[in-house]
């Protein structure tokens, strides 16, 4: 069992393929320590952040 901090419920860990449990966080649910999860993976451009354009200065 680990708990979804997408959706803040218990999920079994064979629930679903796209679920991932993350190795060193944790929540406590009613006095009850569960491993801290996702139940839906992040899409790639969410876990990416977007090239910062760096504007440099044309003067000197």
């Amino acid at each position: 069992m680990y708990y979804c901090i997408v959706c803040k419920q218990l999920h079994s860990s064979e629930s679903s393929p796209d679920h991932m449990v993350f190795t060193t966080g944790f929540h406590y649910v009613h006095d009850n320590l569960y491993r801290a999860g996702m139940c839906v993976r992040l899409s790639k451009r969410a876990e990416t952040p977007a090239p910062v354009n760096v504007l440099q200065s044309t003067s000197a």
